[in-house]
């Protein structure tokens, strides 16, 4: 923390002169308290010395299986502080790597949900709390899934309406259908930002654009200029990794090899109960 803290809060301070934003990208399992501690630290010099400035914020993984305890300890920091966080949720970079992990340590849990259903689950439960703290963060949603996309927007046009109904805003709200909904689009792109990396979800995003929604481009900087469609290095090393290794695969035939007896450890051990041509087979 006495290295850390000073070195990031440097680039805190060239971000916050410039008035552009800062994110802290989410990282493993077993480092979310580190970033935390740091990211406290930070915001506490952000609102001592950068009280104005509105571009700090940390990334979010929904398919950790804490993420909703994540979101409202992020969104305490930002009412302690008196300050309007960006908050980036994710569903997750390193599930592959997080069910090796778990494996290997013989841990009696996964700290990331094992089914993909459960991470959309998770997902929108944190965008729930997120779009209804308005106060505390400023959210934004990364992801191409057509259904979380619209269930976001659905979502956020309720907290618009809700917060437009109030004493304040009641004399201006228009009557009439369309006009209704043109102005809860618009109370939408004011409350949240949706996100996609470079090539991808192009065309969702698309048909997005067609209303008055916001939209951002996540690059991480190349080290030469982007030919046409083409992805920065990082982002092919990172599919590389994700598809191209074994166990990304076998840590999800041990996680549903064995349907009788329904262990979700990640202890790998010989099991018996289901019927094999061979003598022992091998599950969670």
């Amino acid at each position: 923390m006495a290295e850390l803290v000073p070195r990031v809060w440097g680039l805190c301070e060239m971000a916050a002169r410039a008035n552009i934003k800062l994110t802290i990208d989410a990282e493993e399992a077993d480092r979310l308290e580190l970033s935390l501690d740091v990211f406290e630290a930070l915001a506490a010099l952000v609102a001592g010395q950068h009280p104005q400035w509105r571009g700090f914020g940390l990334a979010l993984q929904a398919y950790q299986t804490r993420a909703l305890d994540l979101v409202g300890h992020v969104i305490a920091i930002a009412r302690t502080h008196k300050l309007r966080l960006m908050c980036r949720l994710v569903k997750g970079a390193y599930w592959d790597f997080e069910i090796k992990r778990a494996q290997e340590l013989g841990l009696p849990h996964y700290p990331v949900f094992t089914h993909k259903h459960h991470t959309d689950v998770s997902y929108l439960a944190c965008a729930q709390i997120l779009l209804a703290a308005p106060d505390a963060v400023y959210p934004q949603f990364a992801g191409y899934n057509t259904g979380i996309i619209t269930a976001i927007i659905q979502v956020a046009s309720r907290h618009a309406d809700v917060r437009r109904a109030g004493p304040p805003q009641a004399s201006t709200a228009p009557s009439g259908g369309s006009d209704v909904h043109e102005v809860t689009n618009v109370g939408v792109a004011s409350s949240l930002v949706l996100q996609r990396l470079h090539g991808m979800g192009e065309g969702v995003y698309r048909e997005n654009s067609r209303k008055p929604l916001r939209g951002a481009l996540t690059l991480p900087p190349p080290s030469f200029p982007l030919q046409g469609e083409e992805l920065s290095p990082c982002m092919r090393g990172r599919f590389r990794c994700a598809f191209a290794r074994p166990w990304g695969r076998t840590a999800t035939r041990w996680l549903t090899s064995c349907a009788a007896c329904r262990k979700t450890g990640p202890t790998r051990r010989l099991c018996t109960s289901s019927p094999t041509s061979r003598s022992a087979r091998t599950c969670c």
